[in-house]
């Protein structure tokens, strides 16, 4: 975390990413393989329907202000979403990377000589992330034009972020934030 946090602070970055150390099933006898990390370009095409490019934040430190400028992340988020957070909280800035594998992952799954996208299909919600992406890729280019500034860019990345959170996801957390109110405020007064 030292080095990412580091990096970050050197280059103004909004998210820091290292390699990360791909771990085999032990008994599959396949050597541990060191996968790079990604370009930060940011491309029109939403790479997450088709492979593993994208860092997901369980691998990289964020900057928590320009996360929750695009959206930030919900209690109910489904598979994908926080890689399409990812994606458009490359639009905002710069992402360092740090060459050393820092972060380990456990794929005993995959089988030697193997693609996770071979094992598994892409989920349903990476699927609908897929198509909001060229919606948010679209605005990205308006703000690089010079037709919308940095704020408008992240109100319409965060409305875009936020619209597939359902009615019923919202009414729950609605009352889950209301039940936490109320006890941090009961908790408090007993003290």
């Amino acid at each position: 975390m030292t080095a990412l946090l580091r990096d970050m602070r050197c280059r103004h970055s909004v998210a820091a990413v290292s390699a990360r150390c791909e771990h085999r099933s032990p008994s599959s006898g396949a050597p541990v393989i060191v996968r790079p990390n990604v370009d930060s370009r940011v491309t029109p095409r939403y790479v997450a329907g088709g492979s593993h490019e994208p860092w997901s934040p369980g691998e990289a430190l964020l900057d928590v202000r320009p996360l929750l400028y695009v959206g930030g992340c919900y209690g109910g988020f489904r598979f994908g979403y926080d890689t399409f957070l990812s994606l458009l909280l490359r639009m905002t800035g710069t992402v360092s990377h740090i060459t050393d594998p820092l972060y380990h992952q456990a794929n005993p799954s995959v089988a030697p000589g193997t693609t996770d996208e071979a094992v598994s299909p892409p989920h349903p919600a990476v699927m609908e992330l897929a198509k909001l992406y060229p919606e948010a890729y679209h605005v990205y280019c308006e703000y690089l034009h010079g037709s919308i500034s940095a704020s408008v860019l992240g109100q319409q990345l965060r409305v875009l972020a936020w619209r597939h959170v359902s009615p019923a996801d919202w009414d729950a957390l609605r009352r889950e934030a209301e039940r936490l109110r109320w006890y941090v405020k009961s908790v408090g007064q007993r003290v």
